[in-house]
């Protein structure tokens, strides 16, 4: 697969280099042209556009801490109910919005391990790990070893 990108890549250079060689000779391309080419359009933004932007960025920021908030909220409250896949689909959505919680991984990690997902639960501990919780480490290891296990079993 690496291969057939690289080698497209290279088709790309090799016809890019031709059409280029073939515009030169056929003279399309004129002094006056190829300085409109050349010439950067660049504008520097004024302080009043950046100031509007951090705004706007920061507006956008708080809306989705706030719905962080909200699913997370919904997520365990389907779990303490005992609805799993809401509570999936409420933390889903909670960790989309850019924020994240070790506890809400390594909650999710244990939902998905209890129904047999360990991939999953897997990939959710060692997010937890990584966020800092103090038993998503050991979690992300047992797991690991039990889906080694599972494909030891599976294969004799």
């Amino acid at each position: 697969q690496h291969k057939n990108y690289l080698l497209q890549l290279k088709m790309k250079a090799k016809i890019s280099i031709l059409l280029i060689i073939t515009t030169l000779l056929t003279g399309n391309l004129s002094a006056q042209n190829y300085s409109l080419l050349v010439t950067p359009t660049f504008k520097p933004r004024t302080f009043n556009e950046m100031l509007i932007d951090a705004y706007i960025a920061a507006y956008a920021r708080a809306v989705n801490q706030q719905k962080f908030q909200q699913y997370t909220a919904a997520a365990y409250e389907a779990l303490a109910s005992g609805d799993d896949e809401a509570f999936i689909q409420y933390s889903t959505y909670a960790l989309r919005t850019g924020f994240y919680s070790a506890e809400l991984y390594y909650d999710r990690g244990r939902v998905w391990e209890y129904h047999g997902y360990d991939k999953y639960a897997k990939k959710s501990y060692k997010s937890a790990w990584h966020a800092g919780h103090p038993e998503g480490y050991s979690a992300f290891l047992r797991v690991k070893e039990k889906i080694k296990n599972n494909r030891k079993k599976n294969k004799k």
